[in-house]
């Protein structure tokens, strides 16, 4: 019974852990074509502008979209959880770092906080997420006290400019990873009820059709055993039959005895004697054949 209950608890562990490589696998690569499409950006835009280029330079895009492309393999054929972790840290700290750099106001931040908390109940653990919520909330309280009380400077010039292609761009793209993540979440929690319905139905299929061999094997039982006293009692029967017979044959018996013996030894006796000893024979014999047939019927 234990064992069974180990098995089922391993293959439930095992599909936990294959969704959530799969979500996991899903984000990596989502973030590594995000940064393919923005290596493309960046290395067209230095060809045109050539020396006035002052945007990020695309060998350090490269890099990150190798980053992904490795966390995608790490997830794939290693450790998700290490891949997840390795993703919600990274994330955290471009948050942190445009929460610094920006100010706690920019909404790019709180996306991206949002999209912490998501991966960290989705793809790691409840405890993980608990961890994760703490620090960030952290953090927010200390750079907002910290940039009130001018202690830490941050650039505001943002808040003059227009919003460009870009950032919708990347708030969509942050607000699409959040939706995906939950859209593939809530299609692994219902394939999950449905796997635990269907085996409910099957585990309740069993137990009818055993409840039902069970009653066939009870009937059976009973039936056994009431063949099995039903024999006995014909045999106390005829046992009581055949000591019945026994003791309706001696008597009878010993009583002609008596008088064939009586006939030998007294042979100068008048014939009227010899007559009632006939007699008693003859009355002997048929009460014995009467006992006979009533112990027969």
């Amino acid at each position: 019974m234990h064992q069974n209950e180990n098995i089922a608890l391993k293959k439930i562990r095992e599909k936990e852990n294959e969704r959530k490589r799969k979500i996991t696998c899903f984000i990596s690569s989502g973030f590594a074509f995000l940064s393919f499409l923005a290596f493309l950006n960046a290395f067209f835009n230095k060809i045109m502008e050539k020396s006035t280029y002052q945007g990020v330079s695309p060998v350090v895009v490269f890099l990150v979209f190798i980053f992904f492309v490795a966390i995608y393999f790490l997830s794939r054929y290693k450790s998700h959880t290490a891949a997840a972790i390795i993703l919600i840290s990274l994330i955290f700290a471009g948050a942190f770092y445009t929460s610094y750099k920006w100010g706690v106001s920019v909404p790019q931040s709180y996306l991206l906080f949002a999209l912490i908390f998501i991966m960290s109940w989705v793809l790691v653990s409840a405890k993980f997420s608990i961890f994760a919520i703490l620090s960030v909330v952290a953090s927010v309280i200390t750079l907002t006290i910290m940039q009130t009380k001018g202690i830490l400077p941050f650039d505001k010039t943002w808040t003059a400019k227009p919003s460009t292609l870009w950032d919708s761009i990347f708030r969509l793209g942050t607000l699409g990873v959040i939706a995906a993540i939950s859209w593939l979440y809530n299609q692994e929690i219902t394939k999950s009820l449905k796997r635990a319905w269907q085996s409910e139905a099957d585990l309740q299929k069993e137990r009818d059709m055993l409840e039902i061999k069970v009653e066939e094997r009870t009937e059976e039982l009973k039936n056994t055993q009431m063949e099995k006293a039903v024999q006995l009692y014909r045999f106390a029967e005829f046992g009581r039959i055949a000591s019945g017979l026994f003791h309706d044959l001696v008597n009878p018996l010993t009583a002609v005895s008596l008088n064939l013996e009586s006939l030998k030894k007294d042979e100068l006796k008048k014939k009227i004697d010899k007559e009632i000893c006939l007699e008693r024979i003859s009355d002997g014999m048929s009460k014995q054949n009467r006992n006979v047939i009533v112990r027969a019927i």
